[in-house]
């Protein structure tokens, strides 16, 4: 006979997440089954997860990738392999700053000294990093938090600085006056990467430029010098046009091209009042490089000269152009590739404003400058086509919102398409030939694979990739730069510590004085070290004040010819004059039991606290990594 029994469990109404959620995280923190082991025979199946930025918490977009990315890791774990979700967060450099400063009510970080304004920005992402931690530890995600990376850690510092000098070594990363994408918003070049794009309507402009029609949208930079641009082999056609109510008459050089397209034509010049065209001769544009002659511009007079290039398209526009050289990246690169030196001129300044070339324009915001010039142009019967239905794109800063502008400036590049020799290979290569290769050839795969062309796309386009960040928060470029602007590269340097010789003091086991000499026998066993140290190449060593530490490093230096730094703050563990002289036993028991030294310095007042003394050590480290040497540092100093 079956027996049955009935259990009654009492179930709450309402799911509470909160009373079992957070200690069932817990649990697995504590069980160390969320850990990778690096020793593991099990086929690996990594996730690196893409580091949310320091600058709020996270949305319901990081919720779904958690989501699908523990959903991987967790299925992969069941399926026996060795899963590591590596957890993280990123500095995100201009966008913690610009949220920085709105936090403090600021507008510059000048406002601040730099190490007010890092004090401010490591408080604040130190906040939101705990905030999004504690928002992953709430989804449940399985990730291995022992290997939790931050993107300007020491680690990560050391890897930045360490490649940065193996690209500069190689060639690889250069400083150079080029065209970048400057951010007035945000003070700051940014990368093609971090520009968003904008559809804008806006007046597109025909002004007259001696005889030449000339086109643009950007009316506030036709204040120069220039030269003027033509096809070499398309056709021009010079005209005479005739006012039918004033009989005013003007002269004008157009493409053939736009000429004869009449409803073209009157779309391009409808400023002009009613009249009649003559055409005067036609001629290659070859015909009328070398002409040089001075033309008034919203700014006043300036000179112009012709020259010839195929990159004008004969069949758009009126078939001439001037050159920006300084704002514009496709003008900047035809005057580099042709030679032309004298185009170069700035016309807008890093604070978006307009400069003294611009005349009566001069220090208005570009918009704004934009206008005015138009109007002035206008005025001056220099305007003979408006185009208001124009549209084009423009870049604007994802961060400050405002319309970056292409500038030239010193800058650091990544050279993409410089040569080297691949040291594996042996093979000449390039960084963006090793990109392509790398999807190309299969060592990376991209899923779905539809998503190869989108990365194609931007791979082969890819020009040299400016790093430089006019910045505090973030990653610095390690070099300096003396008067002469000559770059001194940062050199890794080898730190080697070192305890000084026995004192006569310790020898005797007492508590060691400050003034307490070395033994001759430790002086001895120092010289036998030197062959060893010598081979470590130490070009400087930095000690303690005490004696013993500074006998030490006074014979040593002797003997590898190198300079001493001695400064108090390596000194050891103030212990106070009442204690010197005393046996250690007597005073704290066993020196090599811990828990003796530790009930020592519960139990006595010393004339330092740990804190401070820990302070004052964290503060001699930092100092040491800004010792500049040649070769390596050796640290003398003490147990404590």
């Amino acid at each position: 006979m079956k027996r049955f029994f009935l259990y009654s469990v009492l179930m709450q109404k309402n799911y509470d997440h909160n009373g079992c959620e957070d200690e069932l995280y817990k649990t697995w923190e504590q069980s160390g089954k969320m850990k990778a082991d690096a020793h593991s025979t099990k086929k690996p199946f990594t996730i690196p997860l893409p580091p949310p930025n320091v600058t709020g918490q996270l949305h319901l977009g990081h919720a779904a990738m958690l989501a699908i990315e523990d959903i991987l890791i967790r299925y992969k774990k069941m399926t026996n392999h060795e899963v590591c979700w590596l957890p993280g967060t990123d500095h995100a450099a201009i966008a913690t700053e610009n949220v920085v400063l709105k936090s403090l009510g600021a507008k510059s970080r000048e406002e601040y000294s730099r190490a007010e304004f890092m004090d401010h920005c490591r408080k604040f992402a130190g906040e939101k990093h705990d905030r999004i931690v504690a928002q992953m530890k709430k989804m449940g995600a399985w990730l291995d938090w022992s290997r939790e990376s931050y993107t300007f850690d020491e680690p990560r510092n050391h890897a930045v600085v360490h490649m940065f000098k193996d690209l500069f070594d190689a060639g690889l990363v250069e400083r150079g006056y080029r065209m970048i994408n400057w951010s007035s918003g945000a003070q700051s070049v940014i990368s093609d990467d971090e520009l968003e794009w904008d559809e804008l309507k806006e007046p597109f402009y025909y002004i007259q430029c001696g005889e030449f029609v000339i086109g643009t949208v950007r009316s506030e930079t036709k204040c120069a010098n220039s030269p003027l641009m033509v096809h070499p082999s398309g056709e021009y056609v010079r005209v005479k046009f005739t006012a039918t109510e004033t009989s005013e008459q003007k002269i004008f050089i157009l493409s053939k091209n736009l000429f004869e397209d009449e409803e073209r034509r009157n779309k391009v010049l409808n400023l002009l009042p009613e009249g009649t065209f003559e055409v005067l001769a036609t001629m290659p544009g070859n015909e009328l490089v070398g002409q040089e002659f001075e033309y008034d511009t919203f700014a006043g007079k300036r000179k112009f000269y012709v020259l010839a290039d195929e990159i004008i398209d004969i069949d758009k526009g009126s078939g001439s152009m001037t050159i920006s050289a300084s704002h514009s990246a496709d003008d900047y690169e035809l005057v580099n590739r042709l030679g032309i030196k004298d185009a170069f001129v700035n016309k807008i300044d890093f604070e978006g404003n307009m400069t003294d070339v611009a005349g009566e324009c001069a220090g208005m915001p570009v918009l704004k400058a934009r206008k005015k010039s138009a109007q002035i142009m206008k005025d001056k019967g220099l305007l003979l086509g408006e185009d208001t239905t124009y549209q084009h794109r423009i870049p604007k800063c994802y961060r400050s919102n405002c319309i970056v502008e292409p500038m030239i400036s010193p800058q650091w590049f990544v050279m993409v398409e410089k040569k080297f020799t691949d040291k594996f290979t042996g093979e000449t290569t390039t960084l963006k030939a090793q990109m392509q290769a790398a999807v190309r050839d299969g060592h990376v795969k991209i899923i779905p694979e539809r998503f190869e062309k989108t990365y194609f796309q931007w791979i082969d386009n890819l020009r040299d990739w400016c790093i430089s960040r006019q910045i505090w928060w973030g990653h610095q470029i390690p070099v300096w730069y003396d008067e002469d602007e000559t770059v001194h590269l940062a050199e890794e340097k080898t730190t080697y510590l070192f305890r000084h010789g026995q004192s006569v003091d310790g020898k005797a086991g007492l508590i060691q004085h400050r003034d307490s000499p070395l033994t001759e026998a430790a002086k001895k066993n120092l010289l036998e070290q030197i062959a060893e140290l010598r081979a470590k190449n130490i070009t400087k060593i930095v000690t303690s004040s005490y004696k013993r530490a500074r006998e030490t490093a006074e014979i040593l230096a002797a003997e590898l010819g190198v300079e001493i730094i001695a400064t108090d703050e390596l000194q050891g563990l103030e212990y106070g004059a009442k204690f010197f002289g005393l046996p250690k036993a007597d005073v704290f028991g066993s020196d090599d039991n811990p828990e003796d030294f530790v009930q020592f310095l519960a139990e006595n007042e010393l004339p330092e606290t740990t804190s401070v003394f820990f302070g004052r050590i964290n503060k001699a480290w930092q100092n040491i990594k800004k010792v500049k040497t040649d070769g390596n540092i050796l640290v003398v100093s003490h147990r404590t």
